[in-house]
């Protein structure tokens, strides 16, 4: 019955299939069987299948050690048949075969799991991986290692030290020398190089290509470099180029350039042959033996070279961030943290899910892993499903590497940490366990025997989100220095995102500890990392322009209530808005969206991009960065009316009975709202202008020469002018009482308050590592960002009232009715309630 099971089991597996055994050493394969089937011959059976994972090649050892530790299954030894089904899931046949495999190693032995193998240090930072069937590295310093079993080992090579190495692969190494206009290939095993190719230009890229030699990009032309000379070269027509591959089907060499295209160019003598063009640049080509993945801005796209030019589908979203195969499937992470996998014939969405991360790498067979910013690795399966969760406690500093059931990671301080490949979330994780265990002893208050886990699990995993958590508060119970418990809790609160569980206790606690109403992970792309907060009425917005997505936040609690899609966004669009609209710069146009869930949206082209955007009224105005004033009139927002004013952007601001203009270049003036045209000619002040701000009938003027200068409406000279101490960063009309004052943020982090008649300023405040130096008004009370913290100042007083801690970073702070906002560069949203 026994042997009937294991017959059974291994063509459900696809391992003793007629099929299967198409290698080499199939006979043997075959014949172990049967001995034990048949025969009921276990040495013989054994003894052939220990040949065959010695001399057959990796299929071949892999269906040895599943065989192997299946006898040893049914023959009732659980311990054997778990390591020999270790070796085999260090190369399974297929997906199917390594859940199985990680199963019954999991069924037979529970012993938790130890991610981290071991750590390497390095005598200079990693500057650099390379992949392939002999793993290498570069350091800092020109020294290279090479992957031998499970060690990296020194590469002795005699390399100039002056050299710019390009690319390292099994055979040898590309590197340049006599100032980049030479590049050489040398053996690892040479102590010269055997191939030296010279070019007018200095060398700035090299991919190595199999059998053809490297494809090489110098600041001026693009040659192909093989082992007979230099095949060819093309002078500036491919200058700025980026070498993606080599597409085999058609034996061409593809370029990404700049001018938003793949260049696809014939191998043997550098004819281009195609051009595949999109609207934006290209971020990533995959090269596959079916076609040709490109992704540009938020789409995928797929093209077959071979049969047609045009693309075979397209799938869009948000902005992607990263891609790779992961089985049979195209896997698309997107910017603001959503992952699909795509069917590659079709396009078609097969599975989605929310994930932290902005880099994806295949950790195994049916693994497939997510790399945070912040350190985090999160491993899903062929539906996204999460398997297991991990945190290193610091960001990768360059791409892994894989071999043989293990991955390598490099991180800073030059070390390079070896991880197992082959855990897919059926044990326990033993750093894991330690945290739980010192948790559960929290209630106790057992500290004694707490922290030791505690230590024990941080070894381990040092950015293990509970024994962060259980050591800030052990800091706080026992009234260590602010800055440790500072750190500490930064630590814990960075170290639980992505973990959905462990996050939502920790941030509860630390709101808690720090007079928060709340702290809020907030899901936006890693490269937003200062969105812009508003309100319409007592709702919350954000943008997220790297995903290029509004989101309507609910004040109480900040979670998401809902989001809709942007158009194409710049790293800080120009934006305004009013109770009921959003009015946003994409590109030469302005787009118009109702701030109400599934809101309509409208798009007013302009003719020039948007500089700064303001709403008034029943009208939307517009300044161009060609100097352009625009008026767009509500309901539909058309163009009222469109002024050429200046030939450089300029500020505007509107009053109640005008509107101030002030170009960058140091022309100022005043225009009718009615039509746009100037109340009287523009007046040039002689020096370039930072900023501008209206109060009734004044108009105060930043300029470079770090002066304020102090206008009315019919002075062409200033009436006031105020010196700084340095470079005016924000500006802004204040009242105290019934007079009014200038509050100014300056380059050198002081805010300043200003009377109007004295030089001197009333009272300064001396900031520190204030993002913006724009401080946000309520009342008698001024609030600006410090780096950790948010602090209040008196207005009249300039001195500091209270600290609103935000450990980790804080950005420009908001305020809507009695609650102070700060969203953090870790994506962090702050919410402090404020006396009223």
């Amino acid at each position: 019955m026994k042997r009937l099971r294991l017959s059974i089991l291994c063509f459900c597996v696809g391992a003793l299939s007629t099929a299967a055994f198409c290698s080499r050493m199939d006979k043997e394969l075959y014949e172990a069987v049967y001995q034990f089937e048949i025969k009921g011959n276990f040495t013989d059976a054994l003894d052939l299948l220990s040949r065959v994972s010695l001399e057959g090649d990796e299929e071949d050892k892999s269906k040895a050690f599943f065989l192997l530790g299946k006898i040893q299954e049914v023959s009732e030894n659980p311990q054997t048949a778990a390591f020999y089904y270790r070796q085999a899931l260090a190369n399974p046949l297929n997906i199917p075969e390594a859940y199985f495999l990680a199963s019954r190693i999991a069924e037979f032995d529970s012993t938790p799991e130890r991610i981290v193998l071991s750590r390497t240090r390095f005598p200079a930072p990693i500057r650099k991986t390379f992949p392939g069937n002999s793993p290498s590295i570069l350091l800092a310093n020109n020294q290279i290692y090479t992957l031998h079993g499970e060690k990296f080992i020194s590469v002795p090579m005699v390399i100039p030290s002056e050299s710019k190495i390009f690319a390292i692969t099994s055979q040898g190494v590309w590197y340049s020398t006599d100032q980049g206009s030479s590049l050489n290939f040398q053996p690892k095993d040479s102590k010269q190089p055997i191939h030296t190719y010279r070019f007018d230009s200095p060398v700035e890229e090299v991919m190595p290509i199999p059998s053809l030699g490297a494809m090489v990009m110098t600041s001026k032309d693009f040659a192909l470099a093989g082992n007979e000379g230099i095949r060819f070269t093309i002078e500036n027509r491919y200058r700025g180029c980026t070498p993606v591959g080599h597409y085999t089907p058609r034996n061409e060499l593809v370029l990404n350039c700049q001018d938003n295209a793949l260049h696809l160019l014939n191998a043997e003598n550098g004819n281009e042959q195609q051009t595949i063009s999109l609207i934006d640049p290209i971020r990533q080509a995959i090269l596959t033996d079916d076609g040709i993945y490109a992704s540009s801005s938020n789409a995928f796209w797929f093209y077959r070279p071979q049969t047609k030019l045009s693309y075979r589908w397209e799938n869009s979203g948000n902005p992607i961030e990263d891609a790779t195969f992961f089985g049979k499937h195209l896997a698309v992470l997107e910017s603001g943290g959503n992952i699909k996998l795509l069917n590659p014939e079709t396009g078609r969405e097969t599975a989605t899910a929310s994930v932290d991360g902005e880099v994806l790498f295949e950790i195994a067979k049916g693994a497939l892993g997510i790399f945070s910013q912040e350190g985090a690795l999160t491993v899903v399966d062929t539906l996204l499903r999460p398997l297991w969760h991990y945190h290193f406690g610091s960001p990768l500093t360059a791409r892994p590497l894989k071999s043989q059931g293990q991955i390598f990671l490099p991180f800073e301080n030059n070390e390079m940490m070896t991880i197992t490949a082959l855990h897919y979330g059926k044990k326990p994780i033993l750093s894991q366990q330690y945290a739980y265990r010192a948790a559960s002893k929290l209630p106790s208050a057992d500290w004694n025997s707490i922290l030791p886990l505690v230590d024990s699990a941080t070894i381990l995993e040092p950015g293990n989100p509970t024994a962060s958590y259980l050591r800030a508060v052990h800091l706080e119970l026992t009234g260590a220095d602010e800055k440790k418990r500072a750190a500490a809790w930064a630590n814990a609160v960075r170290f639980s995102f992505g973990d959905k569980k462990a996050s939502s206790s920790i941030l509860s606690h630390y709101a808690k500890i720090i007079g928060a109403s709340y702290v809020q992970f907030l899901p936006l792309s890693p490269r937003t990392l200062y969105p812009n907060l508003f309100n319409a009425g007592n709702k919350l917005f954000t943008v997220d322009p790297a995903a290029q997505t509004l989101l309507s936040l609910d004040p109480t609690t900040g979670d998401i209530r809902w989001s809709t899609k942007l158009g194409s966004l710049e790293t800080s669009p120009a934006l305004s808005n009013d109770a009921e609209h959003l009015a946003i710069a994409s590109g030469f146009r302005v787009d118009i969206l109702d701030l109400t869930q599934n809101g309509k949206s409208r798009s007013t082209d302009l003719p020039g991009k948007p500089f700064q955007i303001e709403f008034s009224n029943d009208a939307i105005f517009v300044s161009t960065w060609n100097g352009y004033f625009i008026k767009l009139l509500a309901p539909n927002f058309r163009i009222a009316w469109a002024r050429k004013l200046f030939n450089l952007p300029f500020y505007f601001d509107i009053s109640k009975t005008s509107i101030a203009v002030a170009s960058l270049e140091g022309s100022i003036g005043f225009v009718q709202e009615a039509t746009g045209q100037s109340a009287q000619p523009m007046k040039s002040i002689g020096t370039n202008i930072s900023g501008m701000e209206v109060s009734d009938s004044l108009l105060a003027v930043a300029t470079d020469r770090s002066e304020i200068h102090i206008y009315d409406q019919t002075s062409r000279n200033p009436k006031y002018t105020l010196p700084t101490s340095a470079g005016i960063v924000s500006l802004k009309w204040v009242t105290l009482g019934k007079t009014k004052y200038l509050l100014a943020g300056l380059a050198d982090q002081k805010i300043c308050l200003y009377a109007l008649t004295s030089q001197d300023p009333l009272w300064t405040f001396d900031g520190q590592s204030s993002i913006y130096t724009n401080p946000v008004v309520r009342g008698n009370s001024l609030f600006i960002d410090q780096k950790s913290y948010i602090a209040q100042v008196s207005l009249s007083k300039g001195t500091l009232e209270k600290r609103y801690p935000t450990p980790g970073g804080a950005g420009t702070p908001f305020i809507l009715d009695n609650t102070l906002f700060c969203t953090s560069p870790k994506r962090l949203l702050y919410a402090f309630p404020l006396t009223k």
